[in-house]
């Protein structure tokens, strides 16, 4: 069995990110039916600043200029019926969102609350059209070293504030990997007694969908007949790359989390929904985290995980002119599962650790 490590952010507390089957961050919006009520699920205040002019920031205050990414220009997704984005209830109106935080992000996980969110319109009672970026984003802060992430909000589905409230159809900051492998916020320090506020730049990417039909190869569905003890019930990971996985030629395009049940002992296919802001063919690996994320086997994997095998590569492709792409992935390995319990399961709780 392979040896190999997943970017942290891959492996990093997954469960962090909600106690609820998949993420907010890949649930499909409700609909665009009105104003933002300027209020998250977990009752941050989610307004404090406004659209200044880029030429003019005024002291005390961190102006965010948020822009679509230029290389993503040919790749943006549209609105209209070829795209996808009416199944998705998209209609690229919405508000963009500046997420200020006092420590770093890419530590903390994604259920870390910011510190201070600004929105453009200020005050979210009105939306902009995706078309209308960039925009500056102005926000009133005190001396000290904030990190940041923007992202423009199409939908006004209740979610919770920060980079952990993203949905799919929103367009989206992607932080860099750093040589750890951790997701790098960009990072500012705000002097006191400036006579000038800080300017800074940022750029945003579409988040598509990418529906995979997940299945079990019958070598595995062997094993779990043989093995009651394998359920392959808990936190997913998908990691998009070119290369080979785990070693130095390997390039991780993206990362993406879902809660996933695979009907091992049914032997059945099931639908698994993963947010992605890559577009083009990459392999990709698959791994369910059955008994969460404790324990070691030597492998760099949790006992008990079902995973796509490294030496069998398989690949997927997310089309650029439309929201949501599809493909298959099938699980073919599964580590050795703990002694004991399994307590880690969908709708994830506390127990998935």
């Amino acid at each position: 069995m392979p040896t190999f490590h997943l970017p942290r952010r891959a492996t990093a507390p997954l469960l962090l990110l909600t106690a609820a089957c998949g993420s907010s961050f890949v649930t499909a919006p409700a609909g665009d039916g009105g104003p933002d009520s300027g209020i998250g699920t977990d009752g941050a205040a989610r307004d404090g600043g406004g659209g200044v002019d880029a030429a003019s920031c005024p002291a005390g205050s961190l102006c965010v200029h948020v822009a679509v990414a230029t290389g993503s220009s040919p790749d943006v997704p549209g609105y209209d019926a070829t795209s996808g984005a009416g199944s998705l209830m998209l209609d690229g109106q919405g508000t963009v969102v500046v997420s200020v935080y006092t420590s770093d992000p890419g530590a903390a996980g994604f259920s870390s609350p910011p510190a201070y969110e600004f929105h453009y319109p200020p005050g979210g009672k009105t939306e902009i059209a995706i078309k209308d970026l960039p925009v500056t984003v102005e926000g009133k802060l005190g001396p000290g070293t904030y990190w940041y992430a923007a992202a423009f909000e199409d939908n006004p589905a209740v979610r919770v504030t920060g980079i952990g409230g993203r949905l799919i159809g929103d367009y989206i900051s992607v932080p860099a990997l750093d040589s750890s492998d951790k997701a790098s916020y960009p990072k500012v320090t705000l002097a006191p007694g400036a006579v000038a506020g800080t300017d800074v730049d940022i750029s945003v990417k579409p988040v598509r969908v990418l529906n995979l039909t997940a299945s079990a190869s019958p070598e595995l569905l062997v094993q779990a007949s043989m093995n009651p003890a394998i359920h392959g019930d808990g936190p997913a990971v998908l990691v998009l790359y070119t290369g080979s996985i785990g070693q130095p030629s390997a390039v991780y395009l993206d990362v993406a989390e879902e809660c996933l049940t695979l009907p091992l002992h049914l032997n059945m296919s099931t639908n698994a929904t993963f947010p992605t802001t890559y577009v083009g063919t990459a392999n990709v690996f698959g791994e369910i985290l059955d008994y969460g994320t404790g324990g070691s086997t030597g492998t760099g994997l949790p006992p008990g995980t079902i995973y796509t095998s490294a030496s069998k590569p398989q690949s997927v492709n997310v089309e650029a002119g439309t929201w949501s792409s599809g493909g298959t992935i099938t699980f073919d390995a599964v580590t050795p599962p703990p002694g004991g319990s399994d307590t880690c399961q969908c709708p994830l709780s506390g127990a998935c650790k």
